[in-house]
Protein backbone atom coordinates (compact mmCIF):
# COMPACT_ATOMS: atom_id res chain seq x y z
CA UNK A 1 0.00 0.00 0.00
CA UNK A 2 1.21 3.50 -0.79
CA UNK A 3 0.10 6.76 0.72
CA UNK A 4 -1.71 9.33 -1.39
CA UNK A 5 0.79 11.98 -0.27
CA UNK A 6 3.62 10.04 -1.95
CA UNK A 7 1.56 9.82 -5.14
CA UNK A 8 0.85 13.58 -5.09
CA UNK A 9 4.45 14.53 -4.28
CA UNK A 10 6.08 12.35 -6.92
CA UNK A 11 3.43 12.40 -9.64
CA UNK A 12 5.04 15.11 -11.76
CA UNK A 13 8.59 13.73 -11.67
CA UNK A 14 7.47 10.16 -12.41
CA UNK A 15 5.23 11.32 -15.27
CA UNK A 16 8.08 13.38 -16.77
CA UNK A 17 10.34 10.33 -16.75
CA UNK A 18 7.64 8.15 -18.32
CA UNK A 19 6.94 10.76 -21.00
CA UNK A 20 10.67 10.87 -21.74
CA UNK A 21 10.67 7.09 -22.22
CA UNK A 22 7.65 6.82 -24.51
CA UNK A 23 7.12 10.32 -25.93
CA UNK A 24 3.38 10.21 -25.25
CA UNK A 25 1.73 12.04 -22.38
CA UNK A 26 -1.41 9.91 -22.66
CA UNK A 27 0.45 6.61 -22.49
CA UNK A 28 2.52 7.86 -19.55
CA UNK A 29 -0.59 8.98 -17.65
CA UNK A 30 -2.35 5.67 -18.31
CA UNK A 31 0.64 3.71 -17.05
CA UNK A 32 0.95 5.95 -13.99
CA UNK A 33 -2.73 5.57 -13.14
CA UNK A 34 -2.58 1.78 -13.48
CA UNK A 35 0.50 1.68 -11.26
CA UNK A 36 -1.17 3.91 -8.63
CA UNK A 37 -4.24 1.69 -8.52
CA UNK A 38 -2.07 -1.39 -8.22
CA UNK A 39 0.06 0.15 -5.46
CA UNK A 40 -3.00 1.44 -3.56
CA UNK A 41 -4.71 -1.95 -3.57
CA UNK A 42 -1.55 -3.92 -2.82
CA UNK A 43 -0.68 -5.15 0.65
CA UNK A 44 3.02 -4.33 0.10
CA UNK A 45 4.58 -1.04 1.14
CA UNK A 46 5.73 0.99 -1.84
CA UNK A 47 8.34 3.73 -1.92
CA UNK A 48 8.41 6.41 -4.63
CA UNK A 49 11.00 4.27 -6.45
CA UNK A 50 8.68 1.29 -6.30
CA UNK A 51 5.84 3.37 -7.72
CA UNK A 52 8.11 4.52 -10.55
CA UNK A 53 9.18 0.94 -11.36
CA UNK A 54 5.57 -0.27 -11.34
CA UNK A 55 4.58 2.55 -13.71
CA UNK A 56 7.57 1.90 -15.96
CA UNK A 57 6.72 -1.83 -16.20
CA UNK A 58 3.15 -0.99 -17.17
CA UNK A 59 4.36 1.51 -19.76
CA UNK A 60 6.72 -1.03 -21.32
CA UNK A 61 3.96 -3.67 -21.37
CA UNK A 62 1.65 -1.17 -23.05
CA UNK A 63 4.27 -0.30 -25.67
CA UNK A 64 4.85 -3.98 -26.43
CA UNK A 65 1.13 -4.57 -26.91
CA UNK A 66 0.90 -1.56 -29.23
CA UNK A 67 3.91 -2.69 -31.26
CA UNK A 68 2.34 -6.11 -31.80
CA UNK A 69 -1.14 -4.75 -32.51
CA UNK A 70 -0.44 -1.65 -34.60
CA UNK A 71 0.92 -2.26 -38.04
CA UNK A 72 0.51 0.54 -40.51
CA UNK A 73 -0.17 0.99 -44.20
CA UNK A 74 0.76 3.87 -46.50
CA UNK A 75 -2.42 5.20 -48.14
CA UNK A 76 -2.76 8.41 -50.18
CA UNK A 77 0.29 10.13 -48.62
CA UNK A 78 -0.89 9.17 -45.10
CA UNK A 79 0.07 6.32 -42.85
CA UNK A 80 -2.92 4.45 -41.49
CA UNK A 81 -2.72 1.81 -38.77
CA UNK A 82 -4.60 -1.48 -39.07
CA UNK A 83 -7.09 -0.04 -36.59
CA UNK A 84 -7.79 2.86 -38.96
CA UNK A 85 -6.00 5.58 -37.00
CA UNK A 86 -3.85 8.08 -38.86
CA UNK A 87 -0.30 7.96 -37.52
CA UNK A 88 1.96 10.94 -36.89
CA UNK A 89 5.57 11.20 -38.00
CA UNK A 90 6.66 10.46 -34.41
CA UNK A 91 4.63 7.24 -34.40
CA UNK A 92 6.16 6.16 -37.68
CA UNK A 93 9.72 7.06 -36.67
CA UNK A 94 9.46 5.04 -33.47
CA UNK A 95 8.17 1.99 -35.34
CA UNK A 96 10.37 2.14 -38.43
CA UNK A 97 13.50 0.82 -36.71
CA UNK A 98 11.59 -2.08 -35.16
CA UNK A 99 9.88 -2.90 -38.45
CA UNK A 100 13.20 -2.88 -40.31
CA UNK A 101 14.68 -5.26 -37.73
CA UNK A 102 11.62 -7.49 -38.02
CA UNK A 103 11.83 -7.50 -41.83
CA UNK A 104 15.54 -8.39 -41.68
CA UNK A 105 14.84 -11.28 -39.33
CA UNK A 106 12.03 -12.49 -41.60
CA UNK A 107 14.31 -12.29 -44.63
CA UNK A 108 17.08 -14.23 -42.87
CA UNK A 109 14.59 -16.90 -41.79
CA UNK A 110 13.28 -17.23 -45.35
CA UNK A 111 16.83 -17.68 -46.70
CA UNK A 112 17.55 -20.32 -44.05
CA UNK A 113 14.34 -22.17 -44.85
CA UNK A 114 15.16 -22.18 -48.57
CA UNK A 115 18.60 -23.60 -47.83
CA UNK A 116 17.11 -26.24 -45.52
CA UNK A 117 14.58 -27.27 -48.19
CA UNK A 118 17.43 -27.63 -50.68
CA UNK A 119 19.24 -30.01 -48.29
CA UNK A 120 16.26 -32.17 -47.30
CA UNK A 121 16.54 -34.46 -50.39
CA UNK A 122 19.95 -35.61 -49.09
CA UNK A 123 18.39 -37.07 -45.92
CA UNK A 124 17.08 -40.62 -45.48
CA UNK A 125 13.42 -41.24 -46.27
CA UNK A 126 12.42 -41.40 -42.59
CA UNK A 127 14.35 -38.20 -41.81
CA UNK A 128 12.68 -36.43 -44.75
CA UNK A 129 9.21 -37.48 -43.62
CA UNK A 130 9.77 -36.56 -39.97
CA UNK A 131 11.36 -33.17 -40.68
CA UNK A 132 8.72 -32.23 -43.25
CA UNK A 133 5.93 -33.21 -40.86
CA UNK A 134 7.62 -31.26 -38.07
CA UNK A 135 7.83 -28.20 -40.34
CA UNK A 136 4.09 -28.58 -40.86
CA UNK A 137 3.64 -28.39 -37.08
CA UNK A 138 2.90 -32.01 -36.22
CA UNK A 139 3.96 -33.42 -32.87
CA UNK A 140 6.05 -36.55 -32.66
CA UNK A 141 3.16 -38.60 -31.27
CA UNK A 142 1.00 -37.53 -34.24
CA UNK A 143 3.83 -38.38 -36.64
CA UNK A 144 4.31 -41.82 -35.17
CA UNK A 145 0.59 -42.57 -35.48
CA UNK A 146 0.26 -41.09 -38.98
CA UNK A 147 3.36 -42.76 -40.41
CA UNK A 148 2.94 -45.94 -38.33
CA UNK A 149 6.45 -45.75 -36.85
CA UNK A 150 7.71 -45.90 -33.29
CA UNK A 151 7.83 -42.50 -31.55
CA UNK A 152 11.49 -43.10 -30.62
CA UNK A 153 12.28 -43.77 -34.29
CA UNK A 154 10.64 -40.45 -35.20
CA UNK A 155 12.60 -38.62 -32.48
CA UNK A 156 15.87 -40.25 -33.52
CA UNK A 157 15.33 -39.56 -37.22
CA UNK A 158 14.49 -35.94 -36.44
CA UNK A 159 17.60 -35.49 -34.29
CA UNK A 160 19.93 -37.15 -36.81
CA UNK A 161 18.41 -35.14 -39.65
CA UNK A 162 18.84 -31.88 -37.74
CA UNK A 163 22.42 -32.80 -36.84
CA UNK A 164 23.17 -33.33 -40.52
CA UNK A 165 21.53 -30.03 -41.52
CA UNK A 166 23.42 -28.14 -38.81
CA UNK A 167 26.69 -29.70 -39.94
CA UNK A 168 26.12 -28.73 -43.56
CA UNK A 169 24.78 -25.24 -42.81
CA UNK A 170 27.67 -24.26 -40.53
Amino acid sequence: MISESIIKNYRKSILNQLIFICGSKEMAEDAFQEACISCLTSQNDYTPGGLYLAAKRRLIDSQRKNQRANKYVYVDSRFISEKGHELTALDIASRTELDIEWMEVQEINEIRMERIRELIPYLTETQKKVINLRLLGLRFRQMSEQENININTALGAYKKGLDYLKLVLT
